[in-house]
């Protein structure tokens, strides 16, 4: 199984994948109140920003690519492309990888699943599947999402990037790319399943269950849609 995602690196240190956001703000005050602080009506940042794709299973990842600006069907399909001609060099003929996507829009075009039903025949999941259709607004479910970005947004912005430096910020996260271990890999896709059981458990509700080290009742928070979940 091939977990696939693309996020926007600011160089501020704000992180943006579908759904999601990882904040470049600190934990606020204890003085503030849950849950008004987590959920905030979603507000595009002007900072320069790369786009970053990533595949990764439990033992390898293939990327990351680079774009500047926003990724769009055509450039999409054109990454998925390279994805495809990697993957051919250490797959077998005899192997039939099963290939991921969340339901972001520029995912369900017309050129992309046809372009994945013939790589993938009846082993890809996401928009216009025939297989199965990824799970609306469920970023928590993604090891992309909730491992892959968050650790390299970590190891990113130790210190600040000065001077909008769009070339330092790439350099930084292909170095921080060499530091996601298979065992790192390996955990997070443990995590995946223990995750499904735990959407069971809360009947599909969101399944991340700490934020700021303190416990939510999601229950109460019945909002998604544009909002950013601020994630550190």
């Amino acid at each position: 199984m091939w977990f696939t995602g693309e996020a926007k690196f600011y160089v501020n240190g704000r992180v943006e994948c579908n759904n999601l956001i990882y904040t470049h703000h600190r934990k606020p005050d204890e003085a503030d109140t849950l849950p008004h602080k987590i959920v905030k009506k979603y507000a595009p940042s002007n900072k320069p920003y790369i786009t970053v794709w990533c595949a990764m299973n439990s033992e390898i990842y293939i990327g990351p690519y680079f774009y500047n600006g926003e990724m769009t069907p055509e450039i999409y399909k054109e990454n998925l492309e390279k994805f495809v001609k990697e993957l051919r060099y250490i797959t077998s003929e005899t192997e039939h990888p099963i290939f991921i996507h969340d339901d972001s829009k520029i995912h369900s075009s017309a050129d992309v699943t046809a372009y994945l039903e013939k790589e993938f025949p009846h082993h890809w999941v996401g928009t216009g599947s025939s297989y199965a259709n990824w799970p609306r607004h469920s970023p928590d479910l993604n090891p992309v999402n909730f491992f892959l970005w968050g650790y390299i947004k970590s190891r990113v912005f130790k210190t600040p990037i000065q001077d909008g430096n769009l070339d330092e910020l790439k350099e930084r996260i292909q170095n921080a790319f060499k530091n996601v271990t298979k065992d790192l890999l390996e955990e997070s896709i443990e995590d995946y399943k223990a995750r499904l059981e735990r959407v069971e458990y809360n009947e599909g509700n969101l399944v991340d269950a700490t934020v700021y080290g303190e416990e939510l009742d999601y229950s109460k928070i019945r909002a998604w849609g544009m909002y950013a979940w601020p994630y550190y």
